[in-house]
């Protein structure tokens, strides 16, 4: 289940949009329960809209640390990614989430 992905102290990588699909993909780094950052990416489909809010300087800042502080998804509503200095909000019909490697 999302809810039960843990990204706090995560490191958000990368934003890719895709206005003609309405596609969101978000590259991240986060703690995976055995004590090592591995790399995921979080896929948006059916985008309706999208916000970010904060500092390119605060989350390069936070990166060694974790620039993401929790995420509340929200399949067909508001799902939100906290991070150190800002928040990303996406509405979008479906979220995935995959690691990679």
């Amino acid at each position: 289940m999302l809810d039960d992905i843990e990204l706090h102290d995560g490191v958000i990588n990368k934003l890719f949009v895709e206005y003609g699909k309405q596609e969101v993909t978000i590259s991240v780094n986060f703690y995976d329960g055995t004590g090592d950052r591995v790399a995921a990416e979080i896929f948006f489909s059916g985008v309706e809209s999208m916000q970010h809010l904060g500092s390119f300087d605060a989350l390069l800042d936070n990166s060694i640390s974790g620039n993401i502080n929790y995420w509340r998804p929200n399949e067909g509503g508001d799902s939100f990614i906290y991070l150190s200095d800002g928040c990303i909000i996406l509405r979008a019909k479906k979220i995935s989430f995959s690691v990679i490697g």
